[in-house]
This record gives C-alpha cells, sequence and structure tokens, in this order.
C-alpha cells in the first residue's frame, strides 16, 4: 500500500482520509471504493399554463396589452385599475389561488363583460369565465340586492306604524 497525499491506495480500493471534528486525532479512514454520487435533476414545480391566444403561448405583450385596455377602460376611476394590479400582485405572490383571483376580478369588473371574458387569456384551462355564468350570477346579485332592499323598507313601515 502506499500513500500519496491524502489517498492511500491498494490497487481497486481508494483510501481517503477526511478530516473530522476534533482535529488531527478524529481522523478517519474509508474503505469503500469512491463511487460518484447519482446526479440528481430538479424538476420543474408545476405552474398553471398561460392560456393560448390564436394558437399561440401567451406572451408579455399580451399581458401588457390587457393592462392597458384595463387601464383605458378605467381612466375616469384610476382605483378600479389600482385594485386589479393589487390582485395580480397578490396571485404573483400566491397570497391568492386561481379560484380566489378568478372570483375577485369578476367582481371587480362587474358589468364589463369584456374585461371579464378578456381575463380568460390569463387562466389556466378549466378555470375558463363563461359569460352565462357571469349574468347569472349578476341576475342573482340583483336578485338579493332587491329583496334586501324589500326587507329594509318593509322594516322602516312597521317601525313607522309603531
Amino acid at each position: 500500500m502506499k500513500r500519496k497525499g491524502d489517498e492511500l491506495s491498494n490497487g481497486d480500493n481508494a483510501v481517503k482520509r477526511s478530516s473530522g471534528v476534533g482535529g488531527p486525532s478524529a481522523q478517519r479512514y474509508s474503505t469503500f471504493p469512491q463511487q460518484s454520487a447519482p446526479v440528481v435533476q430538479a424538476q420543474p414545480v408545476a405552474q398553471p399554463q398561460a392560456s393560448l391566444v390564436g394558437g399561440q403561448p401567451l406572451t408579455t405583450t399580451d399581458a401588457l396589452s390587457y393592462l392597458r385596455e384595463v387601464k383605458d377602460h378605467f381612466k375616469t376611476n384610476k382605483a378600479v385599475y389600482d385594485v386589479f394590479l393589487d390582485i395580480m400582485k397578490e396571485f404573483k405572490a400566491r397570497r391568492i389561488d386561481t379560484a380566489d383571483v378568478i372570483r375577485r376580478v369578476k367582481e371587480l369588473f362587474k358589468g364589463h363583460d369584456n374585461l371579464i371574458l378578456g381575463f380568460n387569456t390569463f387562466v389556466p384551462k378549466g378555470y375558463e369565465i363563461k359569460l352565462e355564468d357571469v349574468r347569472a350570477e349578476a341576475a342573482a346579485a340583483a336578485k338579493a340586492e332587491a329583496e334586501a332592499a324589500a326587507a329594509e323598507r318593509e322594516a322602516a313601515a312597521k317601525v313607522g306604524e309603531d
């Protein structure tokens, strides 16, 4: 067996000295043949896939175009645009999920069907917003508001009778 630096060899097996905690008196020797560690490749984290625009993958230009459309639509009410940006920031930071971002965008853009449907460009398959669903939700909300207003009027009339 001959010694070369920190490696001893006796044929096929290499013996390496590794320094352990505690200095030279704590040195250990390995008699196992050196093998390379298996290569492990990182797997990409599953991200929601962006929709396709005209059969092509979504681009930054598509996103900026939609943002510009929203901004132009609400130029007299900048607060709505700012809330939209906040929703998107929360989604990007993963503080809200896909279903929640869709719910909040539909609520924010209520009555602006073109913007709601335009948002479909950014949602993963299976989460598409349908116009009939938007209209049904709006009708249900209007009915609930009308019933609440009627109940308030009825309660106020009873108070006036007392």
